[in-house]
């Protein structure tokens, strides 16, 4: 096995075949076979993993650019994802938004609640209030909430608030928000 080809497969996370479970056996070199394999495994295990979560409209206005969050009103957009399987710790959750041509300070909070599916009331909130800086013409995907205590199996809600009838908020336009994406470390 090559440098290369090591490195593809710790980290870039790919999937392993057999050949290159083997591959990576010998790469490891010298050692005991417990070795080896505690070390191959470690490296299987330790993966990150990304994936966006789309937005619930919830009566507000949609179009091309995603969910309008209004200048001047508090607008609040809801979405809602289960906990992966694969799920194993540093779950965090970041709003991604577009704001066109418009730039300025975003004054938002953002609250997730989970719960384990059987149950109807929520077991944990994580939330967070602040101001983000936002780029116009690009899409910004704005600081994280980093999870407190997901587990699996739970149902998470996420509820995004753009305060814009704050005085902080100082964009001026309505931005939209395209959903959010949740990055954790699998555990398998």
């Amino acid at each position: 096995m090559t440098d290369r080809k090591f490195n593809q497969l710790v980290n870039f996370h790919t999937v392993m075949t057999d050949d290159d479970e083997f591959m990576l056996d010998a790469y490891l070199g010298p050692g005991s076979y417990e070795t080896r394999r505690m070390t191959r495994d470690n490296l299987r295990l330790s993966r990150s993993r990304k994936y966006l979560v789309p937005y619930y409209s919830n009566g507000l206005t949609q179009q091309l650019y995603g969910l309008i969050l209004l200048d001047g009103v508090e607008s609040v957009a809801r979405a809602f994802f289960t906990v992966p399987n694969d799920f194993g710790s540093g779950m965090t959750v970041s709003p991604i938004i577009n704001p066109l041509t418009a730039s300025g300070d975003l004054i938002y909070s953002i609250q997730v609640d989970y719960s384990d599916i059987a149950q109807t009331a929520a077991v944990t909130d994580d939330e967070v209030e602040q101001t983000e800086a936002i780029t116009a013409s690009q899409i910004n995907l704005i600081s994280n909430l980093a999870l407190s205590a997901p587990f699996r199996p739970s149902l998470a809600q996420i509820s995004f608030t753009r305060h814009a009838d704050d005085v902080g908020d100082t964009i001026g336009a309505s931005v939209y928000l395209l959903g959010f994406q949740i990055a954790y470390t699998a555990d398998s």
